[in-house]
């Protein structure tokens, strides 16, 4: 976001900083999944950790994952590279998830289950 030319803590300042804060934690729940696809164990994804990262919680695992797409808007302004930067890596990482119908069919039958559970339940 934006700066707002102020030195005081200002209301805009503050939503400023609560966002970039879920989209921090919307950035680690992406790592995450990437990170889930390449490894045997699969890692708890903190979609709890903020209301943005919980709404999107069905999108990226559930029923309409496989559906799911990104759009990215970025500025080509010289004054806006940092931002940019962040933006392209976001883009980067959503990029390489991938989920498949097979695999949401696989979760919806509970198939995902049976490796956490030995014979005796």
């Amino acid at each position: 976001s934006k700066r707002t030319g102020t030195a005081t803590k200002s209301t805009r300042q503050k939503e400023a900083a609560l966002i970039n804060s879920s989209l921090m934690k919307l950035m680690r729940c992406l790592h995450t999944l990437r990170d889930n696809q390449s490894s045997s164990s699969a890692a708890m994804v903190p979609f709890r950790e903020s209301k943005l990262t919980h709404l999107f919680m069905n999108h990226l695992t559930g029923a309409s994952a496989s559906r799911t797409g990104m759009i990215v808007n970025v500025n080509p302004s010289a004054t806006d590279y940092d931002e940019t930067q962040h933006v392209l890596s976001y883009a980067t990482i959503a990029k390489s998830i991938v989920i498949s119908e097979d695999d949401q069919e696989r979760k919806r039958r509970g198939d995902h289950l049976a490796h956490t559970h030995d014979s005796n339940g």
